[in-house]
């Protein structure tokens, strides 16, 4: 002992510095000095706390749903801007491949009740026969249908009849097509029959690949009333209940029916022809401000001022502020966002 604490002291004398050493105390003491889980230090959250934190997050939530949907919508419109740019493109192509008129047909199926569907058509094989439009039309065999995202609706722009006198001026007669189950047989506003699904315009392309505005009926029957249905007859007629009136077959006698009256003067309807350009819209949005707001005045048969007398110039101004026009080139088909 005696020679280690000299040798201690010797070598504090030579570096000048107290030299300490620290030892740990055993794992019974090292226990009994570990603080408890009870410290005020290590403690829970009050419900105050959880409850604060909890309100916080739900308001963060609140305020980004708004900005979600505005985003999804956008994102859903630029879609079925994108489907629809390729399949009238794939349609412009084809009329002029097999050099006929055809283009695309916009309904909206029963079973698929918020979503637009499109079809593509062409000129029927059949010429019509005492009828009054420019073109019939029936489905291109073997085309797959397009149903556009949902919660997005679209409209054709319909070539109306404004009046100027007024400052703006306004419209007399539907602007925007919209989708409606009347078929007029012949054209007339008496005889009508209401198809399985709801129809809504067309943009049609010639033989030469331009657009066409000509005014249109649909091909529903081969030869009157012992031919089979065609499938655009099929179509308009179809309803999965066997039982259900009308029967599923397209209704006897009837080879062609129209989407709205024949050629008229502007003192009432202007004839439902295929057009240049479309309109997308929020169709939830546009459901609440006007509920069951599908049905045209003009698709109706419906003459006179049942367009100024009823709610379609609200619906329309609605579309005009909040909807994104679609143009259709006249020259190449594709589609080009308005203003």
């Amino acid at each position: 002992m005696m020679r280690a604490a000299t040798k201690r002291r010797s070598d504090e004398a030579t570096t000048g510095a107290s030299v300490s050493v620290r030892t740990f105390p055993p794992s019974s003491l090292r226990s009994s000095v570990a603080p408890s889980l009870s410290s005020p230090h290590c403690r829970g959250f009050t419900l105050i706390e959880v409850l604060i934190v909890i309100g916080i997050i739900i308001l963060m939530v609140a305020l980004a749903i708004p900005a979600f949907s505005i985003f999804r919508g956008e994102r859903s419109t630029e879609a079925a801007e994108n489907q629809l740019s390729a399949m009238m493109a794939r349609a412009r192509t084809e009329s002029i491949g097999f050099q006929r008129a055809g283009g695309v047909l916009f309904f909206r199926d029963p079973r698929e009740p918020d979503r637009v569907s499109v079809a593509q058509v062409w000129q029927s094989d059949v010429a019509p026969t005492g009828g009054t439009k420019e073109v019939y039309l029936d489905l291109v065999p073997d085309r797959e249908f397009l149903v556009l995202p949902a919660g997005v609706g679209i409209q054709v722009v319909d070539d109306c009849f404004i009046d100027e006198t007024p400052n703006p001026p306004k419209r007399q007669d539907d602007g925007y097509l919209g989708f409606n189950s009347e078929c007029h047989w012949g054209g007339s506003a008496g005889s009508v029959e209401l198809a399985q699904i709801e129809i809504g315009g067309c943009v049609l392309f010639d033989a030469s690949g331009r657009l066409m505005c000509v005014s249109y009926g649909f091909h529903i029957r081969d030869t009157g009333s012992n031919g089979p249905p065609t499938p655009l007859g099929d179509l308009l007629y179809y309803n999965p209940d066997p039982n259900a009136v009308p029967n599923p077959r397209v209704p006897a006698n009837k080879e062609y029916v129209d989407p709205g009256l024949p050629l008229v003067d502007k003192a009432g309807n202007p004839p439902i022809r295929s057009q240049f350009g479309l309109v997308a819209y929020d169709r939830v949005a546009f459901d609440i401000a006007f509920p069951n707001a599908d049905a045209d005045p003009q698709m109706k048969g419906l003459i006179g001022n049942a367009y100024t007398s009823s709610t379609e110039p609200a619906e329309e101004d609605w579309i005009d502020k909040n909807g994104v026009p679609l143009l259709v080139n006249r020259y190449n088909g594709t589609i080009t966002r308005g203003q």
